[in-house]
């Protein structure tokens, strides 16, 4: 008995340490101050994002009743990632991110500023909302490579995961959720009043960047030299670095596949993003208001998948957490297509949210952990050019498919094509490629040998 005892004690140490990683998954650890600043600029911006963002379509629908017209918004705002995502990954590499990123927003928020004064004064139309969203988008390439990038150098590598989940909980809790949730009732007191919103978060995300100060350690090739930084380059032309970028993302299977996926995910979700404020208005027949709580619905689903994606993946693999994710999407947009009913609306919206955003913890953590620091923003910005560059070809289908065919038919052709898109993924995760593989495909990207041979 005696002996048990003993036993019993001696596993308590193990209990409490399983206890301990498990409350770190659920309710997460401190990650330096550094990044606390980082979280908070992300979650300042993302609040004003998130009323900004539900006022503007809102907007557009009291100045026309074209859901072609209506898409233009969201298609003015993602056109930017094709046409500059590419030059955006080669120019973060050269420069200090943490500026870049302050100066982005700075410029954003006298942006703003100036389109608030416009829908004050009732001067505003669709051609000036079609020009301010083209230059957010346009600032909102810099800033998402910036960001993305950012993170390495403010978090160790073992710590990138769970980094990843607490920035795409914070987006998704204030761009997704407080943002949406308030943004219609803003826009029902006054229109310009969501827009001054965003132009006054963007200031207080500017100042926290300006004092944002990363390890030492963790520098970027412009202020210290990490350990895996990537040759001089002589002559540094675009179009070299370019095909740096290129070169190393197209010949690594597993970051071709991600892009290529994430590629037909955005032009579903930004179809239907595109015209939802037609769908919510005219088929489930809410108020401002309503439609802004549902966007905010979406958010829970991808809270829940910001906070609980990287242990869903270590615990069943990251093939079976992909296959869930984009099922998530098709299941929930197919029954999106035959329904009426808001609050059914929003748990299919919320299901929806959490599998674009468990994918999105999937792709960024193996971006990061596959591609050299020093190679980082170049592949970030070919990968955001193929996944996120089919962003504005999605809002205008969605626009077109909607005029034509009715707004439901936006949800059924999306759940058609992510069920293909699971279809290819099932015998990737039945063979376990990417778990098999990845040792050596990381070192197909990260040998220095192959990296300057790329260079050449």
């Amino acid at each position: 008995m005696l002996r048990q005892r003993h036993e019993d004690l001696s596993q308590q140490p193990r209990a409490l340490k399983d206890r301990s990683k498990l409350a770190k998954i659920v309710l997460g650890e401190r990650m330096g101050r550094e990044f606390a600043k980082l979280w908070f600029a992300g979650a300042a911006s993302g609040v004003g994002d998130g009323i900004a963002l539900t006022a503007a379509p809102l907007l557009a629908l009291s100045l026309t009743r074209d859901p072609r017209l209506i898409a233009g918004v969201t298609t003015a705002l993602t056109l930017p990632y094709l046409l500059f995502s590419l030059p955006a990954g080669v120019l973060i590499d050269r420069v200090d991110r943490r500026r870049a990123m302050a100066r982005v927003d700075a410029f954003r928020a006298i942006l703003l500023g100036g389109f608030t004064v416009l829908t004050a004064t009732h001067l505003v139309n669709l051609a000036a909302l079609y020009a301010c969203f083209f230059l957010i988008g346009t600032c909102e390439t810099f800033f998402r490579n910036s960001s993305q990038t950012l993170v390495p150098q403010v978090v160790g590598r073992e710590e990138l995961a769970m980094a990843n989940g607490r920035m795409m909980g914070a987006e998704i809790v204030m761009n997704e959720f407080v943002g949406p949730m308030t943004g219609g009732l803003f826009f029902s007191l006054a229109a310009a009043v969501p827009f001054g919103i965003d132009a006054a978060s963007f200031a207080v995300s500017s100042t926290l960047l300006t004092r944002l100060r990363p390890p030492e350690a963790l520098q970027s090739p412009r202020s210290g030299k990490p350990s895996d930084a990537r040759p001089a380059v002589s002559p540094r032309t675009l179009l070299g670095e370019l095909k740096t970028g290129l070169r190393a993302l197209w010949h690594h299977p597993i970051l071709r596949s991600l892009a290529l996926i994430a590629g037909m995910i955005n032009i579903v979700s930004y179809g239907i993003l595109a015209v939802f404020v037609v769908f919510a208005r005219e088929e489930l027949h809410v108020s401002k208001t309503g439609y802004g709580l549902l966007m905010a619905a979406s958010a829970v689903g991808g809270l829940i998948a910001a906070r609980l994606g990287p242990a869903l993946m270590r615990v069943i693999g990251k093939e079976p957490a992909m296959l869930v994710a984009i099922a998530a999407q098709s299941v929930s947009y197919l029954v999106l297509f035959f329904i009426s009913q808001p609050f059914l609306a929003a748990a299919m919206l919320a299901l929806a949210s959490f599998g674009l955003v468990q994918w999105n913890v999937i792709s960024v953590y193996l971006r990061q952990t596959l591609v050299p620091s020093g190679l980082l923003g170049r592949v970030s910005g070919v990968y955001r050019f193929i996944a996120w560059g089919t962003l504005p070809l999605g809002a205008i289908c969605g626009g077109f498919l909607a005029s034509a065919f009715g707004v439901r038919s936006v949800f059924s052709a999306g759940a058609i094509g992510l069920a293909a898109v699971f279809a290819y993924l099932v015998p990737m995760a039945l063979q376990r490629r990417i778990t098999t593989g990845m040792s050596d495909q990381m070192q197909t990207v990260t040998d220095p040998a192959v990296i300057g041979e790329t260079l050449k």
